[in-house]
């Protein structure tokens, strides 16, 4: 009984999509991926750099 309850739950977590399964390196090496995870990188890089930029300037105003 219970080899039999848990090797169903097991086949169904080892492959539930082909596609995603692997997220990693199957998701890089698509070019969509590879896109989106480029405008991903591009959209949180630039709002990093705008918190830095924007984030003295706001304190300093508040402080003032």
């Amino acid at each position: 009984m219970t080899e039999q309850s848990i090797s169903p739950g097991v086949a169904r977590q080892v492959k539930p999509r082909p596609s995603g399964t692997r997220r990693g390196l199957g998701f890089l090496s698509s070019k969509r991926g590879q896109e989106r995870f480029g405008v991903i990188l591009a959209t949180v890089i630039a709002t990093l750099l705008l918190g830095i930029v924007l984030f003295p300037i706001f304190w300093m105003l508040s402080t003032s």
